[in-house]
């Protein structure tokens, strides 16, 4: 009996010990669950704190970062326009450059266009010279000879010709065309023959009116339009210019052109010098050297300039009314391009066909 209740208690005891350790577990359990529950409000607690705290920061931050982030925007497009800037002043230093040897180059083709002027005037001037020293020689001759008889060697007289009729010799020794007080109209077309600009040259198509006073001296008035196209050169400089372009380089340089678009004329021409030549042995044609000085307005694509001019000349006398000329004259005027004015000078040369009223 004894032994059996011995048991019954040990049981008695492990079962209160259980229940004991039971109830400290459930209420360990709830002081964890407690904490926890307090931890986690704790926590939600914090979390809304902090959020509050960075919606404000946010709040008071966000019109400075837009302030700032405006501000740099600035900052750039000040850096671009800058960038901008000084790529246009590092166009406009290649561009004075390029300039600068343009106006080299042009300096010594001026050069080269005095130089080719001087050895044409000089040329057409021993022309002229010639002429004179001939007509003197043949009236000297004329003079001194007299048509009936070939000196003292009578062999040769015997031989010779008979005596050319008194009509014949006045045709020869005197004017057949006279020119006193007569009008001459005419068409004409030239060309710059040299000088000018690099970039374009030009030729003209004109009317011509000359008024003769006599046979020495006449006064005119001329009008031309002119024609332009580029030279070899002017078209390889713009083809390169379009070529840059259409591969949007823009560090090119397209030269400024002043073209000349038609000239006005007042001439006054000196005939100091008369000949004639015999086509064939069939028919005689007269002619005259002469010089001639002018001066007017030529109209350029930009503007006007006064224009001087003078020259050489040969006219001819086919009959009593058709006439031709050729001339070559020297012409200077100022075009306007956009680095300022400059002098252009060239050489003309110009045909004529006219007809004498």
């Amino acid at each position: 009996m004894k032994k059996e209740t011995t048991k019954t208690a040990k049981k008695t005891v492990r079962a209160k010990k259980a229940t004991s350790a039971v109830k400290k577990t459930r209420t360990l359990r709830k002081k964890k669950a407690t904490r926890a529950q307090a931890l986690k409000s704790d926590l939600q607690a914090s979390l809304k704190s902090a959020q509050a705290k960075i919606q404000s920061s946010f709040s008071n931050t966000l019109p400075a970062a837009k302030e700032k982030i405006q501000s740099l925007r600035e900052l750039v497009g000040e850096i671009e326009i800058s960038k901008s800037k000084l790529e246009s002043m590092m166009d406009l230093q290649a561009l004075k450059k390029q300039i600068t040897s343009a106006k080299k180059s042009l300096k010594s083709a001026q050069k080269k266009m005095t130089s080719r002027k001087a050895l044409s005037i000089i040329g057409l001037s021993m022309l002229l010279i010639g002429g004179l020293l001939a007509g003197r020689s043949a009236m000297a001759q004329g003079n001194s000879n007299s048509l009936n008889t070939l000196g003292d060697q009578s062999q040769i007289m015997q031989k010779a010709r008979p005596s050319i009729p008194a009509n014949t010799y006045r045709v020869v020794q005197k004017r057949v065309i006279e020119r006193d007080f007569r009008s001459e109209l005419g068409i004409s077309v030239g060309t710059v023959a040299s000088g000018g600009d690099s970039y374009y040259e030009t030729s003209n198509l004109g009317l011509q009116y000359d008024f003769h006073l006599n046979t020495r001296f006449s006064v005119g008035l001329r009008y031309q339009m002119n024609f332009n196209k580029l030279t070899p050169e002017g078209k390889r400089v713009y083809d390169r210019a379009e070529q840059m372009a259409a591969a949007n380089n823009n560090n090119y340089v397209v030269p400024d052109l002043d073209q000349p678009l038609s000239t006005a004329l007042a001439t006054v021409s000196f005939y100091p010098v008369y000949g004639k030549v015999s086509w064939f042995e069939s028919t005689v044609s007269y002619f005259d050297f002469y010089v001639m000085a002018g001066g007017g307005q030529t109209q350029l694509k930009n503007g006007t300039s006064p224009l001087l001019t003078g020259g050489l000349g040969m006219g001819m006398w086919w009959n009593q009314h058709l006439t031709s000329r050729f001339e070559a004259r020297y012409q200077t005027y100022e075009d306007q391009i956009f680095t300022g004015k400059r002098r252009i000078e060239g050489a003309v040369a110009t045909f004529t066909m006219g007809l004498l009223l």
